[in-house]
């Protein structure tokens, strides 16, 4: 029996629920080698909702959620970010920020449908937005030890900067994991 086919479009606030899911179990999946227990009890939908509904309600101007629904339920999601009119011109591992380059700030996908497809079709969403917005160049940090996820984007054409760094955000919270900037090259959009 064939799958039914994948619908992408813009995720609401009316979706947070299915995001949180999606969210809290591709982290428990793809982060079990990757970070402590205590960390991974936190992804958890009942712990996630809160925190994602804030994040829906206060999406920055620039940021953008798009979500693949298989009937009516999000299966996955990226979050993309391009603010042009900011021109921070910090240099992070060869590439240069500033207002031609978009970043991918989250991508998830349910579990159970890894490997289907629907992370590429996300990828290539993102790809094609952030290239409407202007951007000529996309990042996004991967958890170094996270190797399935670096097979995928340079799969994807997604080159390893050779810049690494603690994660900011798990450091706050007492934890040393590594992440690495990953950049590509965005196809100019047809005239």
């Amino acid at each position: 029996m064939r799958p039914s086919p994948v619908e992408l479009r813009r995720a609401t606030p009316a979706d947070v629920k299915d995001v949180a899911d999606v969210f809290a179990a591709s982290c428990r999946h793809a982060y079990q080698d990757v970070l402590p227990p205590a960390q991974l009890a936190k992804y958890v939908p009942d712990v996630q909702i809160p925190r994602w509904t804030e994040h829906f309600d206060k999406l920055p101007s620039g940021h953008r959620v798009t979500a693949a629904f298989r009937q009516e339920r999000v299966i996955g999601f990226i979050e993309t970010r391009h603010t042009p009119h900011t021109a921070e011109n910090t240099t992070i591992g060869g590439v240069t920020l500033g207002a031609d380059v978009g970043e991918v700030t989250y991508l998830f996908v349910d579990p159970r449908h890894i490997g289907t497809g629907v992370g590429r079709l996300l990828l290539a969403e993102g790809e094609r937005h952030l290239t409407a917005t202007g951007a000529e160049t996309a990042i996004l940090w991967v958890f170094s030890d996270n190797r399935p996820a670096r097979a995928f984007y340079e799969g994807s054409g997604w080159t390893w900067t050779g810049h690494e760094q603690l994660d900011a955000g798990l450091r706050r919270q007492g934890y040393s994991v590594r992440e690495q900037l990953y950049s590509k090259a965005l196809d100019k959009p047809m005239p």
